[in-house]
Order: C-alpha cells, then structure tokens, then sequence
C-alpha cells in the first residue's frame, strides 16, 4: 500500500514540474514583430481581416507554447487607417521599440513614407497588401518583402483568363483604384490585355471611398465593354458591379482575390458570368486548416465573417513569419532576419492546402511565385466551380508575369 502510495506521490510530483517546465518554457522572452494595418479606414474591409488573421495565427502559437517556448508577440496593433501619417508613426515605433521585422496589411499610399523609414535602419519590412515593385527581379530593395497579392500576377491570370474565355475577342473595360500602386498595376494590366489582342474600350481610377459607382458604369456600358476586369478593393469592385447589375449589363466580370476568395459574395449574386480570382484555396474548400482559422477566429473574437475576406491571408501570412523566426533561432536580430529573408523557401506542405505549392524568396526576388485559380457561379449545379486549373505565376527579370498551369 505504501508503495502505491509512493508511486502516486511520484507521478503528482512528476506533473507538477512538467507543469511548471511547460510554465517556463512559455514564458521565455518573445520574438517582438510590429503588426499595422488599416481596421478602420478606407481600405479596412480589405485589411482589416488580414490584421486579425495574423494576430489570430500568433495568438494561436503562443497558446500551444509559441516557437521552441518563445511566444512572438505583436504587442498592440497599430491601426494606420492608411493614412501615410500614422503609418510613418507605426513605423518608428516598431524600429525604437526593438521589434524584429514589420507586417503592414494596407492600402499603398502608406508605403512610400514607411519604406523611406525602414531604409534608413535597413529594417525588415514585409508588405501584406499588394507587392510593390521594388519586392521584384532583377534587384528588389534588401530589406523589402512581399508576403500579400502579387499584383502583378493576379493582372496576369485576369487577363489570360478573360483572354481564353472570350476567345481572344473581349471588349475591356478596367476598374482600378486610383492610389499609387494599384495606378501602376492597373497600368501593367492594361498593356498586358492590348499585347495579347483584347480591346481595351474603357478604364476609370475611383478615388478611395467612393461609394456610387452609377457615373462609371455608364461609361464602361456606354463604350459597349462586355467584360469587366476589377482588381481592386472589395468596396469597390463589389459596387462597380452592382452597378452594373442595376444598369442592366450582361457581361463578364472577374472580382479581385480578396473578395474572390470569398464564397459569400459569389453566392449573393449567384450569377454565371461573375467570376472570381482567388489566390489561395477557398472557405469552401472546408480543409483541417479552415477549421483550425475559424477556432481561432471565434476563440480570440474576429470583427468580420470567420475565413472571409482575408482570414486565410493573413494566417498565410502568419505561417511565414513564423518560418523566419524558426531559422532565425533565438536570439534572433534584424540582420539574421534579414539574412533568412533574402534566401528562404516556404515548402508547400508547411501551408497545409491552403496553396498549391510553395513560395521562395531569394536575393533577386522577394516576392516569389504566387498562385492563382480562377472560380464562378455554375447555375446549373447551383454552386461554385472552377473556371481554370490553377496556375503559378512568377515575375520575370524584366518585370513581366510568367503562366504555367498546375496540372
């Protein structure tokens, strides 16, 4: 008897400094990384969702003992609103404050004043909105990445799908945001359609916040356009296509990834000819990592619909972070970041079905091969369904976008 007695004192002992081993080991210094992004300005639906998703992905590590007993934390989030201001304030705290790297999730008019910042300390920067393209062959800036849309890219499978769809013989009209870098991917997107033949018969660049569109529907119905091509945020390409719809049209139109990815908003219209981009595998797809998104959504609170517009990004976004840290070991600094950043490699099985495949930065890259498949309204089989197969897409030395289908 006393020996069992013995024995379960033993085990309740033992427990009791696992315990407080596991204690320690999740109390060891953090990995401090900057987080801003815009939750409450012109471009919050679009950021905002990415904003939580990665504050949701590290909330998530750190509970189930963070990285080798570091948790990374993000310290309070800084809502830049995208405005310049703010994110130039964002960014000089990051860098005071000791903070390894930065993730800003926003719309690009806040990313020449915060890369001007970075480039004085040669500090991490890693844009979570659209890449830029200082983040592309042949000499990105060595301290810029890109883990967010690969503008570019997305132009290119928009164009090339529009392009198959239409035989070649489509009459193009492009809706664009008018800021700085969508102006110049708008600009790619435009050349790449006339290059391969199609007609670009009109384009508006809507101010941020517009919220009618009437007036620039009008004009694409007027220049007889019967596609539409959208690459922007989703307050504006969802309203330039309801406008669309109360004006009559009928014709094709392609909405950006991020509301492309999102089922809800295909689903609303449930129409045949609104097709959808997306950029990694959708809701509905209802993988083991979707669930695990959606946990951690409803545990940690989410101010928009759990995996929609933008969770899943920002989860992406997350799991490469983390990759970083992890080779970068502990103590990690900026500069063995850096060095980590300029050759890494993403393995696919480390997205675990939310990508096709992988993604790798390298020194004349920093924004790697991204993906691609473009979705729509079968009315038929009443739900979604693939229009092409996947595609990887990879910006070429001379800053065009290379197709190769996924088979």
């Amino acid at each position: 008897m006393k020996g069992w007695v013995l024995l379960a004192l033993l085990i309740v002992a033992g427990l009791s400094v696992a315990c407080k081993e596991e204690e320690k080991q999740a109390n060891l210094d953090p990995y401090k990384i900057g987080l801003m992004g815009d939750m409450t300005g012109g471009g919050r639906q679009n950021y905002g969702p990415i904003v939580e998703g990665i504050r949701n992905y590290f909330r998530n590590l750190n509970a189930k003992g963070g990285i080798d007993g570091h948790p990374v934390d993000v310290g309070t989030v800084e809502d830049n609103r995208s405005d310049p201001a703010a994110a130039i304030a964002a960014m000089k705290k990051f860098i005071e404050g000791g903070a390894i790297l930065a993730i800003n999730p926003s719309l690009s008019a806040t990313y020449a004043p915060t890369v001007a910042e970075a480039e004085k300390v040669n500090f991490p920067y890693i844009l979570a909105g659209v890449c830029t393209p200082e983040n592309y062959p042949p000499a990105p800036k060595p301290f810029l990445f890109c883990a967010g849309w690969a503008g570019r890219d997305s132009w290119a499978a928009q164009v090339q799908s529009i392009y198959e769809q239409s035989q070649g013989k489509a009459k193009l009209a492009i809706l664009n945001m008018d800021v700085p870098i969508a102006r110049i991917q708008g600009d790619y997107g435009e050349k790449k359609a006339k290059g391969m033949g199609l007609e670009v018969v009109s384009r508006a660049d809507v101010p941020p916040g517009t919220a009618d569109l009437t007036s620039y529907a009008d004009k694409f119905i007027s220049a007889k356009a019967d596609w539409l091509l959208a690459a922007s945020p989703v307050d504006i390409t969802v309203a330039g296509y309801e406008a669309l719809l109360r004006r009559g049209w009928k014709g094709g139109f392609i909405l950006d990834y991020i509301a492309g990815c999102s089922d809800a908003v295909v689903e609303r219209f449930k129409q045949d000819d609104l097709m959808a981009l997306c950029i990694y595998s959708r809701p509905a797809d209802n993988l083991p990592i979707h669930k695990d998104i959606n946990a951690a959504a409803k545990k940690y609170g989410a101010a928009t619909p759990v995996v929609e517009f933008g969770h899943i990004q920002g989860w992406i976004n997350g799991i490469m972070i983390e990759q970083v840290l992890r080779q970068c070991g502990w103590p990690c600094s900026r500069e063995k970041a850096l060095s980590v950043m300029s050759n890494v490699e993403f393995k696919k099985e480390s997205f675990q079905g939310l990508l096709p495949g992988p993604i790798k930065w390298t020194p004349q890259n920093h924004a790697g091969i991204r993906y691609t498949r473009v979705y729509h309204w079968d009315s038929d089989k009443k739900k979604i369904v693939p229009v092409t197969k996947w595609w990887q897409t990879e910006m070429t030395p001379d800053q065009d976008v290379k197709i190769t289908p996924i088979d």
